[in-house]
């Protein structure tokens, strides 16, 4: 994640229509990790939603919307799972 003190709309990707390659692109200079969208809406809250938004070449994307501040940055680090190459 960015080290802006704040954000507006983090871009992710569903995990039913991309993959580990691409999500990756490829390269194993990134990470990949995975957050529920349950815990983001109902757990962390506080403002943020995420929303489908296909975009024409990653019909994947969609949005954590909302002000991501430092300490809304830091739960989700909190609720991440890593996610490994198969």
């Amino acid at each position: 994640m960015s080290t802006m003190k704040e954000e507006i709309d983090l871009s992710i990707l569903v995990e039913k229509l991309s993959s580990y390659e691409k999500a990756t692109l490829g390269s194993n200079r990134f990470r990949l990790v995975k957050l529920i969208v349950g815990q983001i809406r109902h757990d962390i809250n506080d403002g943020l939603d995420v929303i489908y938004d296909p975009l024409p070449d990653n019909t994947a994307h969609a949005l954590i919307t909302g002000k991501v501040s430092r300490g809304k940055r830091s739960s989700l680090v909190k609720i991440a799972q890593e996610v490994l190459p198969s």
